[in-house]
């Protein structure tokens, strides 16, 4: 039990590294690649406006998630309301203006 706790990391990333392998593999084999393919035209990418945001379910959630960028430590932070699982940092200190900022590191090209 004391090796588990001791070198759980290196086990979980090696793990990883293996599940990576195999998926690449048998994706070989059927000849389907799932590329990533960048939006060449990511500079031309602007953030939608927040308030043409619809106002049904599906924008309650979009605005929940935004929330949850700007205010993660709130939700997950020491203190966290919901669990205390980060930092203290919020997602939008990597993610600029509330990941709405091209290059800002922001999910643009994410489908």
């Amino acid at each position: 039990m004391k090796f588990l706790k001791e070198s759980w990391f290196p086990l979980l990333l090696g793990l990883a590294v293996v599940m990576v392998s195999i998926f690449e593999t048998l994706s070989a084999e059927s000849g389907k690649h799932n590329h990533f393919v960048l939006n060449t035209n990511s500079a031309d990418w602007v953030a939608p406006d927040i308030n043409s945001v619809p106002k049904n379910e599906e924008g309650q959630l979009i605005l929940y998630g935004r929330d949850l960028v700007v205010n993660t430590s709130l939700y997950l932070g020491p203190k966290g309301k919901v669990a205390s699982i980060s930092n203290g940092l919020d997602c939008q200190n990597c993610h600029l203006d509330a990941d709405a900022k091209p290059f800002g590191n922001s999910f643009a090209a994410v489908p």
